[in-house]
């Protein structure tokens, strides 16, 4: 059996990266000295993979293409290239032979190969009903373009055996290995010819548990389902299960022309793995309030697999891909570089260290935790109550709450360990902090509200040398806590235990 760590969650196009009440450091009178922030020395550093769905470059999409070529990824560049390995499906073989199959073959011009690899693309997997529509010899010469153009494919090829081959990769040591099956049932199969490798249970079985075992994390492209379908295809769904506990550690879905809803599981051993059964669609011709978005899937992984993902929406109404932003994680976070990830990955936050603060004089301790956040030297954070005196900040925001039933302002400050003087203290926070975890150069917190001290929310906020920049809010419950997630020798804030926010 399988535990879900992770709710099944659609994602639209408009994602929620506004710091909304997180951005508690922006209203703050700040009493600082400015630190240099050490970071410590780290180990092996994970990689980051970048998954995206449908791409097709003919039909609709080729007069801009043709005439827009930097236009056409631009938006999404930054994302392609900085990744470790950037894939996507492609469904318009890239060829100058004229299609064979009707007024819905897909085929685009092969210099769109050179557009795709300038973009930042790796790999294309090929194995979908589409990458025959101008037969053997049109996917023979998709291949060869892409090649040339310095991709790799995956899922098709001269024969059955070549078609159903891993392409593999090795990234500072952690070898990612990609298989792919089309399931449409509409494909051009190979057998003693060239074609794609479509779906055979006994056939896969034998793949996906043969690459398991020469990989750190196996990725499985897996094409087709109902079209147009908001929720995950049933057969999809248990074609993506039985891919997972052969050894997948990824099932990457599309096919269904829009995004549905992403799984994140753990097996029995516990190794956590996720199944999309669609990302939509990344560019296509197709414009509809759902056809035209798509979803961008990036991993995060080391030699012992999967540690986090997270999920990015896009647009592409004017034929060109837009970038919308990184969705919210809804389950277990963690804090890297400034942005959320779901935390997939089973961690052990390290213990808190909450001082006793005998001679604290500027309010009423709630929470505090002693760790390294803007230096080498030991500090304290705190959360505090006290009187306020006059405020123009709090005089002139009068839509915001500002004070408990006791009259008492909330704020957070930052103290060395050896006396308690002050480093930086906000002069006021609208969000106040129940509870708070110092992580190196970071601090996760559980905010609630004035008169409650149950927690409603989650955040974080790095050191900037002169204030603290504060993560977006995740709402709901949470425990607040720093690992190194990443092996980097530097622990981040995680928020663990997560529950959703009540309606």
């Amino acid at each position: 059996m399988k535990q879900n760590t992770a709710p099944a969650d659609r994602h639209s196009a408009g994602a929620s990266h506004s710091k909304e009440r997180a951005t508690i450091f922006l209203v703050v009178v700040a009493l600082a000295c400015v630190l240099a922030l050490s970071r410590g020395a780290g180990g092996a550093e994970p990689i980051s993979i970048t998954l995206v769905g449908d791409m097709m470059l003919g039909r609709g999409v080729a007069p801009i293409a043709a005439h827009d070529t930097t236009g056409l990824f631009e938006d999404v560049r930054w994302i392609l290239r900085s990744s470790d390995i950037a894939a996507g499906n492609l469904e318009s073989p890239l060829t100058s032979s004229e299609h064979q199959f009707g007024p819905y073959a897909l085929e685009a011009d092969p210099a769109m190969a050179e557009v795709v690899s300038v973009a930042g693309f790796d790999l294309m997997s090929l194995a979908n009903n589409h990458s025959g529509d101008a037969g053997a010899e049109g996917l023979l010469e998709t291949i060869e373009v892409l090649e040339a153009a310095g991709m790799r494919t995956v899922g098709s090829g001269i024969d059955r055996s070549s078609a159903a081959a891993a392409t593999r990769f090795e990234v500072g040591g952690t070898k990612v290995v990609f298989l792919a099956f089309d399931a449409s049932g509409g494909g051009l199969a190979a057998s003693t010819g060239p074609g794609v490798a479509t779906w055979d249970e006994s056939d896969a079985k034998k793949a996906v548990e043969s690459a398991a075992e020469e990989s750190d994390l196996l990725v499985v492209s897996l094409h087709g389902g109902v079209e147009y379908l908001p929720e995950s295809d049933p057969r999809m769904l248990a074609i993506g299960e039985k891919l997972t506990d052969w050894g997948a550690d990824v099932v990457w879905g599309h096919g269904a022309h829009v995004a549905q809803p992403v799984l994140a599981q753990r097996s029995e051993d516990g190794k956590p793995n996720l199944i999309a059964t669609s990302l939509g669609n990344f560019i296509f011709d197709q414009r509809g309030p759902q056809t035209g978005k798509g979803m961008v899937m990036q991993l995060l992984a080391d030699q012992s697999g999967l540690i986090a993902y997270r999920l990015g929406a896009t647009s592409h109404a004017d034929l060109r891909v837009r970038w919308q932003g990184w969705e919210l994680p809804e389950a277990d976070a963690v804090l890297l570089k400034g942005e959320w990830w779901t935390l997939v990955r089973a961690v052990h936050a390290l213990p808190n260290t909450s001082p006793t603060l005998a001679g604290f004089t500027w309010g009423t301790v709630v929470a505090a935790s002693e760790g390294r956040l803007t230096g080498d030297v030991p500090e304290i954070v705190v959360s505090f109550r006290k009187i306020p005196g006059p405020h123009p900040v709090r005089d002139g925001l009068t839509d915001l709450q500002w004070v408990d039933a006791d009259g008492r302002t909330a704020h957070v400050g930052i103290y060395t360990a050896s006396d308690l003087s002050p480093i930086w203290v906000a002069g006021m926070v609208p969000a106040p902090v129940a509870g708070l975890a110092v992580c190196d150069g970071s601090i996760a917190f559980a905010y609630s509200t004035f008169d409650d001290p149950t927690t409603v929310a989650t955040g974080a906020a790095v050191w900037r040398q002169i204030g603290l920049d504060a993560a977006a809010t995740l709402p709901g419950r949470g425990r607040p806590g720093c690992v190194d997630v990443d092996s980097d020798g530097v622990t981040e804030p995680v928020i663990l235990d997560r529950e959703p926010a009540e309606s």
